[in-house]
């Protein structure tokens, strides 16, 4: 909680920066559900998703195979 990525989350096209904000355990066993936030562009406003740590796992991985290979300006 209260940590910082660089993730491929669906909301968005390129990799984006994702706000942690809690940490919640789930009714079925070994799942923890992470709800985060992005801050979107085009509307100037917050945004909430919630997804799994499995998944989130995932966005973050693709984020950097991602950044790598967007190139520079």
């Amino acid at each position: 909680m209260g940590e910082t990525y660089k993730a491929q989350v669906s909301y968005g096209r390129e990799p984006m920066k994702i706000h942690i904000c809690h940490v919640l355990p789930s009714h079925y066993t070994d799942v923890t559900l992470i709800i985060y936030k992005v801050y979107g562009k085009h509307k100037q406003w917050w945004h909430e998703f919630m997804c799994t740590e499995n998944d989130m796992d995932w966005y973050i991985e693709l984020g950097e195979i991602m950044k790598s290979k967007i190139p520079k300006k």
